[in-house]
């Protein structure tokens, strides 16, 4: 069923929260299993390895703070 104006919105944005927090998580758990997987190619002096997890880790806080941000404006626009 599709709803218009305030209805829609309100709904669209409920429904959004459950979803961005389950990529908050999803992106959590990636960063630390990287994390760990950089301190093992660390260990290992595994160049090729340390360079592709510094990039995982990079690109994973980057999107996290991108979902941190949108989960905290869909919050401020739902209580409107």
């Amino acid at each position: 069923m599709r709803m218009k104006g305030r209805q829609g919105r309100i709904a669209r944005r409920e429904r959004a929260i459950p979803r961005i927090e389950n990529h908050i998580l999803a992106y959590e758990e990636t960063l630390a299993s990287s994390a760990e997987s950089l301190k093992v190619a660390r260990k290992e002096k595994n160049e090729p390895g340390i360079q592709l997890h510094e990039a995982s880790i990079k690109l994973c806080e980057k999107r996290l703070g991108g979902h941190h941000l949108c989960l905290e404006n869909t919050k401020k626009n739902l209580n409107r």
